[in-house]
């Protein structure tokens, strides 16, 4: 019964109370979701991808190789993303009237 509550506050209350938060902006301010949803995907998406693989504990046996490994592989996949982002802003900009 623990691990439930465990779950329920540690994972779907922060995800509901997110989700409640991005509903109410959206009400007040009429965000663009295209654009948004785009940001996210570039941009906050690798941020958490880095940290939470950069925070992840291993054995201390394969410790170094696997921290070093997920490291430059996590960023990798920041750097690939912040490009992609970067040239999607630069390409809105161009467009611009």
């Amino acid at each position: 019964m623990s691990f439930f509550w465990i779950t329920a506050q540690e994972i779907i209350a922060p995800i509901i109370v997110l989700i409640a938060i991005g509903a109410i902006l959206h009400r007040a301010f009429h965000f663009d979701m295209n654009t948004l949803s785009k940001l996210i995907l570039y941009f906050f998406v690798p941020s958490i991808a880095f940290v939470k693989i950069y925070e992840a504990s291993l054995h201390r046996d394969t410790h170094a190789v696997y921290h070093s490994l997920l490291t430059a592989v996590s960023v990798i996949i920041f750097v690939r993303h912040l490009y992609f982002g970067w040239l999607f802003l630069l390409h809105k900009i161009a467009m611009l009237p």
